[in-house]
């Protein structure tokens, strides 16, 4: 009788928690949430969203002058995609900040980078739908998106484990390849953008 009650007070005993330095210690950052969801559930997700906006995006079109402009089109689908992007991370500005500091290169540093970054975004998407310093607007969307994307770079070789930054804590997104995907083709974007402007505005001259 004894014996069991001693063993009844050993398993009873809650197991420690563990620190947050021991979570990235194994590869592990802790979340504001614990909303996950499967593979499959989170890549609809974020397929639904860009859908969403390039519906939007080209439904403008009609206000064109009836001509597809592909100039617009991607200022327009951009500007979207960056105001969504940032409306997620500020649901939860507090849990988006926190996991922005364990990845983003420049964020571990400055760790205000982590808190402006939302508004970072509607800037730029303001300035991009809006049609305001385009030249400026791209170059900045490519230096943004690409030092974000070589934060997830090094968070993936890491093998962090946490959520993503846009939609992670909102839609259960895991930080993956698709995140990095989506920094990577956001960049590219400016850079079309900027492709495609200066032909017809050109900087000298």
């Amino acid at each position: 009788m004894t014996t069991r009650v001693k063993n009844l007070r050993t398993t009873d005993r809650p197991q420690p928690m563990l620190s947050k330095d021991s979570m990235l210690t194994a590869g592990k950052v802790p979340s504001q949430h614990s909303n996950t969801r499967q593979p499959e559930q989170s890549l609809f997700a974020v397929v639904a969203v860009i859908a969403l906006v390039a519906v939007a995006a080209t439904a403008k079109q009609a206000s064109y002058d009836g001509h597809w402009q592909s100039l617009t089109w991607l200022h327009d689908f951009t500007g979207l995609m960056l105001l969504l992007m940032a409306l997620f991370k500020l649901l939860n500005h507090k849990g988006f900040v926190e996991n922005f500091q364990h990845f983003d290169l420049l964020a571990r540093h400055v760790p205000l980078y982590a808190y402006l970054y939302p508004l970072l975004e509607i800037v730029l998407a303001t300035a991009l739908l809006a049609h305001l310093y385009p030249v400026e607007s791209y170059l900045a969307l490519v230096l943004l998106m690409s030092l974000s994307a070589l934060g997830v770079s090094d968070a993936l070789i890491r093998g962090l484990d946490m959520s993503c930054p846009n939609m992670g804590n909102l839609l259960g997104v895991p930080l993956n390849l698709v995140t990095l995907v989506e920094y990577a083709v956001m960049a590219l974007l400016g850079l079309a953008m900027l492709c495609l402007y200066l032909p017809d505005h050109p900087l000298l001259g």
